[in-house]
């Protein structure tokens, strides 16, 4: 056998880049959003399952609308998502607030109750990590 002839070496470059770009693997893609379900998705099924529930328990009633406490323990629910820093998640829990808005004081006031915990918490850290009892 003999080695093929190369008549234009720029063209022969050009398609070993194609063939690189089109042979890239899934992996080597940029990050894409986590294929799992966004915060806002989760909280849109839970309620819709708490709807129908509520339709079952009324008899066929129409279930638009659920009591406060059901969607602020839906939204504390989805809240425990965020054990980090991630902004995709705050941005899903701020558009479920926007758009829970009836609900907004139960809301407010879980949103304040984690706050509380999460400097409770981390003031336990402190006191661990630096020895003061």
């Amino acid at each position: 056998m003999q080695p093929a002839k190369l008549l234009n070496p720029k063209a022969a470059t050009k398609a070993a880049a194609a063939a690189a770009v089109t042979t890239t693997m899934p992996n080597e893609l940029l990050p894409q959003k986590p294929s799992a379900s966004s915060v806002l998705d989760k909280f849109r099924s839970l309620l819709k399952q708490r709807q129908g529930s509520a339709v079952e328990d009324d008899g066929g009633g129409d279930g638009a609308s659920l009591r406060m406490e059901d969607v602020v323990e839906i939204y504390e629910t989805v809240l425990n998502e965020l054990t980090f820093n991630s902004k995709p998640i705050i941005t899903d829990l701020t558009i479920i607030a926007g758009e829970q808005r009836d609900h907004g004081e139960g809301i407010a006031d879980v949103l304040c109750a984690r706050i509380v915990e999460v400097c409770f918490l981390f003031l336990a850290f402190l006191k661990k990590l630096c020895g003061i009892f």
